[in-house]
């Protein structure tokens, strides 16, 4: 993570941490953890993307619909128009949420080990028809997390 740097994304009166690195098309990153801004994934795209790793609360994209629009506006004022969306277990509610919100601007979506509670929430779940963007789902064929049956 040594060449990414850390800043605050204001959106909807909240201070959100993001981590950027890397150029070209930006592929948006919400990780597994919230405080976490980067891992192996993260360092590994940033070498042909520019990767913007976000430290947005899930429990505000589920109980705010209105926050994932704003967040699609605050990342406008970095200049991301468009952009691909990487959802890590956790955080395939915030990419699912954001690819419903914005879909004239999500690229692709690529969600990577997504847990079954995620599928099952009804905000979510009742949405999912909604999503029109070329989605790739990875899961290990040992996962035990209920990501295959998600």
């Amino acid at each position: 993570m040594s060449n990414f740097t850390e800043r605050v994304l204001e959106c909807d009166g909240r201070s959100i941490r993001y981590a950027e690195a890397g150029k070209g098309e930006t592929v948006v990153v919400f990780p597994a953890s919230e405080g976490v801004l980067g891992d192996e994934i993260a360092t590994a795209l940033a070498a042909q993307y520019r990767v913007i790793v976000l430290d947005a609360p899930t429990s505000d994209i589920m109980k705010r619909p209105e926050f994932t629009h704003a967040l699609a506006q605050a990342l406008v004022r970095l200049g991301v128009d468009s952009f691909s969306i990487l959802g890590v277990s956790r955080g395939v509610t915030s990419a699912l949420a954001q690819a419903v919100a914005a879909p004239e601007r999500v690229q692709r979506l690529i969600l990577v080990s997504p847990p079954l509670a995620v599928v099952q929430q009804a905000e979510l779940s009742s949405k999912l028809c909604e999503v029109k963007t070329p989605t790739l789902v990875l899961v290990g064929t040992r996962d035990r997390s209920g990501s295959r049956e998600a």
